[in-house]
C-alpha cells in the first residue's frame, strides 16, 4: 500500500503542525504581544513598574480576561516618546 503525504503546514497561533491546515489571515496580521514579565524585560524595569506604567495610561494593555499583554508596537511607542535627548560632546 503507498501512502501519499499531505503537506504540513505550521500553525501561526501555536506553532503546532497538523495536516491540512492553512493559516487564517487574522492569525496573518494578528499582533505579536508580549506578557508582563517580558516587557519588564524589555523596558528594563521591574513588573510591579509595567503595572504602574499602566496605571497611570502611559503603557496600554490588552486584556485578556484578567491576563495583560502588550503589543510590541505599543512598547516601542512608549520607548520613543519617554526618549530623552543625549549631548553630544
Amino acid at each position: 500500500m503507498v501512502t501519499i503525504a499531505r503537506p504540513r503546514v505550521r500553525r501561526a497561533d501555536t506553532g503546532c503542525v497538523s495536516h491540512g491546515e492553512t493559516v487564517s489571515t487574522l492569525a496573518r496580521t494578528m499582533p505579536e504581544l508580549r506578557s508582563t514579565a517580558k516587557t519588564a524585560a524589555m523596558l528594563d524595569c521591574s513588573i510591579r513598574t509595567v503595572y504602574r506604567l499602566v496605571d497611570r495610561g502611559e503603557l496600554r494593555p490588552v486584556r485578556l480576561g484578567r491576563v495583560l499583554r502588550f503589543e510590541i508596537d505599543e512598547i516601542e511607542r512608549y520607548l520613543l516618546r519617554n526618549r530623552e535627548p543625549v549631548a553630544l560632546p
